[in-house]
């Protein structure tokens, strides 16, 4: 990889592992930019130093299809000052924006302030061995694409892209030429002498996310020990937010290093990290021994991971076997394999996350908030906009950068008739079918007819150039949901469906996991629009604290399975929603308050670790 020249400028040939070590550490973590909202962003085109300084060279266009991934260009794009998206199309300005025009459906935001801890480099495109640069595919080679110029060495060539503004790659043949593309770099086309190299983002801090240090492991009778095991086995308890970024599964180095870097409890020194033997993981060895009891049986945490690796078990691989006890047995729970929340540092969000909620209880304030935690939300209906009760319209929901994802909730004229009427939203992610139609007193309709509908809702997609098709959400009922789906599919032969939705209310992992299982039959991806613990044969998670637990179990199961697409967490507190589902009951399972503060719950929702991170989107800092 090329990198940029002279970054390493204060190294030279007598410098140490230790001071190349402390060099990198120095860099810091990656931080992406801040980006702000230019005279209020939304309706706002970018300009220059006017209203009318509108230069093509001032910005290079891309395609996205939505703010949010046209922000993510900008961030990936060497010297990118500023983005403007409309629908399809994404401007990436390398000229500082300093004005705006008004234009219906423009999005305007400029970097408020640059991220760090990251550098540009030239990344080989196929090993830079005789690959020219091409766009799209290996024919596309529009001349407009590049600068040339003509220079003795790859390493001049290598300059050039560096000194241009919006670089985003370089082409180089030892005769001289030395194309400089403006345009992404995604092709290649085989042609001898050539060496082609892509511009990437990249953390500065090369891997060394640790000063060159004497690390020591607290020891039994010393401060330090005393208080690391305070804080493990009682403090996190008694106090988590003490700790920002740590667990209960956190391991005693976890804690170490927390009061060595926070300089408390007298931790003079980070701790050594070790390793056990046979691989069992820290926070898994810490529980190996634990009683797990079920109606059947006792046995220890670590012998049912071996029994579930043996030929009678099934003979798992160590992670799923691992992944299965931690999910059924609470004692076990630190075994689980993958990580759990994310580092405290970080602030990207997960693809697959989601809200379902009533729009009349959203707020701006409540979507500014959602936006830095979540993906996409949708409300049972087609718009947000001229909703029953109210609530934000459309434009504010893409004014904050939270997906909307429409549904056609029934086949009455209020709902699939008003959505003719009016029509999509443009370019969202997918479109909804009908809302549980094998319950009686949901969309209530039969397969037949479910599926007699479908053409309409195929058209409504196409016309609003929604891709994505989700089946009809089906629940557990006297229809039963499986039987449901199977029969919508055959009277649906012909029809456009993407994806599986369903809906779930156990209030136990090892449940959910069950369920999700039973959809996995239809072999498409699975969108869980509607989840949280609402049962009558669990009321000791109905409270907030049973849904933390449950919620616990859930969301980290829902990001390693990758047959779960989409999910959506359906918010509701105990006092707000009007139709009690439990015994006249309802759980306690609210993320978010109107002033936009998450509830205990909604941070814990937003706290796991993504499979498929992706960046939040700009983040609007004043609510207009």
């Amino acid at each position: 990889m090329s990198t940029n020249p002279g970054q390493f400028s204060s190294l030279d040939s007598s410098s140490s592992v230790a001071d190349v070590q402390t060099f990198f550490y120095s860099k810091g973590p990656l931080v992406d930019p801040i980006f702000e909202p230019a005279d209020g962003g939304l309706n706002r085109a970018c300009r220059g130093a006017s209203a009318w300084d509108n230069s093509a060279s001032y910005y290079k266009v891309a395609y996205a299809a939505s703010v949010r991934e046209c922000q993510g260009l900008c961030m990936d794009s060497f010297q990118c000052k500023a983005f403007e998206y409309s629908p399809g199309r994404c401007e990436l300005w390398t000229r500082k924006v300093e004005a705006t025009r008004s234009a219906s459906g423009f999005h305007c935001y400029r970097v408020l302030r640059d991220g760090s801890g990251f550098t540009w480099s030239l990344e080989p495109v196929n090993a830079a061995h005789d690959s020219a640069c091409r766009g799209a595919g290996p024919s596309d080679n529009s001349p407009s694409y590049y600068n040339v110029s003509f220079v003795k060495t790859l390493d001049e060539c290598n300059r050039w892209c560096f000194s241009t503004a919006g670089c985003a790659g370089l082409e180089f043949h030892p005769n001289g030429r030395c194309e400089v593309w403006k345009r992404a770099v995604g092709s290649f086309a085989a042609v001898s002498g050539y060496q082609c190299y892509r511009m990437v983002r990249v953390a500065a801090n090369g891997g060394c996310n640790e000063p060159p240090c004497t690390c020591r492991t607290a020891q039994k009778g010393e401060a330090c020990y005393v208080n690391t095991l305070w804080a493990e086995t009682e403090g996190i308890y008694y106090k988590p937010e003490w700790y920002p970024g740590l667990t209960h599964s956190s391991t005693f180095e976890d804690f170490q290093s927390f009061l060595f870097e926070t300089n408390q409890g007298s931790c003079e020194q980070p701790p050594c990290r070790t390793s056990y033997a046979n691989d069992i993981p820290t926070t898994c060895r810490s529980v190996w021994g634990n009683e797990a009891k079920d109606a059947w049986s006792s046995a220890t945490c670590g012998a049912r991971i071996e029994w579930c690796k043996s030929d009678t078990g099934g003979s798992m691989e160590a992670t799923m076997a691992e992944a299965k006890v931690a999910l059924e047995y609470t004692a076990c729970e630190a075994c689980w394999p993958w990580p759990k929340y994310k580092a405290a540092s970080d602030t990207k969000i997960s693809r697959k996350r989601g809200i379902a909620m009533q729009n009349f209880k959203l707020t701006p304030e409540a979507l500014a908030t959602l936006s830095q935690s979540l993906n996409w939300g949708y409300i049972w209906d087609h718009t947000p906009t001229g909703t029953w009760r109210g609530g934000p319209d459309l434009a504010e929901w893409e004014h904050y950068g939270l997906n909307f994802v429409p549904m056609i909730w029934g086949a009455a004229q209020e709902q699939l008739g008003r959505a003719e009427n009016e029509g999509l939203p443009a370019h969202k992610m997918a479109l909804l079918g009908f809302n549980e139609p094998n319950f009686p007193d949901q969309a209530n309709l039969s397969p037949s007819e479910a599926a007699a509908l479908w053409p309409r809702l195929q058209k409504l997609a196409e016309k609003a150039g929604i891709d994505t098709l989700v089946a009809p959400a089906v629940n557990f009922a006297d229809y039963d949901p499986i039987k449901w789906l199977t029969d919508f599919l055959q009277a649906c032969g012909n029809c456009k469906i993407d994806a599986i939705a369903f809906h779930s209310y156990t209030c136990y992992g090892k449940y959910l996991q069950d369920h999700i299982a039973k959809y996995k039959v239809f072999n498409k991806p699975l969108w869980l629009t509607e989840f949280a613990c609402s049962d009558a044969s669990s009321m000791e998670r109905l409270e907030a604290q049973g849904q933390m637990a449950y919620m616990r179990e859930a969301i980290p199961l829902l990001e390693q399975d990758s047959s779960v697409e989409m999910y959506a967490w359906f918010s509701y507190f105990a006092d707000d929603w009007q139709y009690p589902i439990v015994d006249g009951r309802n759980g306690d399972a609210g993320l978010i308050f109107p002033n936009g503060s998450l509830s205990e719950l909604g941070r814990l929702y937003s706290s796991f670790a993504a499979k498929e991170p992706i960046s939040p989107p700009a983040e609007v800092l004043s609510v207009s």
